[in-house]
């Protein structure tokens, strides 16, 4: 973790001294004015205070949670993309998702204590962290959040059913191709700067996401690459 929110609301690197403007509090607000103080602003907040997030910076490749590093809160994708996985018996790191902006993660509390989720930057990333009980109080009590939270979780499960259901009845080409285009798209990373999600993604991540093998990727993706020329 290598930078925190600046006074007026920005992530400040302290790296390069690079500032990237966080203008919109993404998912609980649900469409709030602008106006609201610094990036999680919250009048009347569920802590009292007016504010219920905190906002952390990671550099490409660092850990956000793992065994041995319980992360409790609720988390929340503002920039970058971010690797959701676990670990193996062997200590094998398996892709379950790939998260980018608005995207929640994290509430370790829900699990057991001896888990081995864990979630990775994939590129220089800003996370927002909420309190479990802060989080759930302000879905419980606030309209617009409360139907943004059960939207999102609606999507959430649906996307991995629909995923499942390919697995099962699709071949690995198509499924293959199927990923790629969803991942072929470009998300902005903690300093603003485009990141193809496809140069971040490895083909065993891929494989994970489809239950199938890198080798069946690289293949697939060598078909696709021929095609596009």
């Amino acid at each position: 973790m290598y930078y925190q929110p600046g006074p007026d609301g920005s992530v400040v690197d302290t790296g390069t001294m690079s500032t990237t403007r966080n203008t919109s509090f993404h998912s609980l607000a649900g469409g709030r004015p602008a106006s609201l103080p610094g990036h999680h602003g919250y009048p009347n907040g569920a802590n009292g205070s007016g504010t219920i997030g905190k906002t952390l910076g990671y550099r490409k490749g660092d850990v956000i949670y793992g065994p041995g590093a319980p992360f409790p809160g609720i988390c929340e994708v503002l920039a970058g993309v971010v690797r959701i996985g676990t670990l193996t018996e062997a200590g094998e790191e398996v892709t379950t998702d790939i998260l980018t902006s608005a995207d929640l993660f994290g509430n370790l509390k829900a699990l057991p204590e001896n888990t081995t989720e864990l979630a990775r930057a994939l590129t220089d990333s800003v996370v927002c962290l909420y309190d479990s009980d802060q989080f759930g109080q302000l879905v419980a009590t606030d309209t617009r959040a409360g139907e943004w939270f059960r939207n999102y979780l609606m999507q959430r499960w649906q996307s991995l059913e629909r995923r499942f259901l390919r697995i099962n009845t699709c071949k690995s080409a198509e499924n293959v191709a199927f990923l790629y285009k969803s991942l072929n798209r470009t998300v902005s990373d903690a300093h603003g700067r485009d990141q193809p999600i496809l140069k971040v993604v490895t083909q065993k991540d891929m494989a994970d996401l489809i239950g199938t093998t890198r080798q069946t990727v690289a293949t697939a993706m060598r078909k696709i690459g021929k095609k596009k020329r």
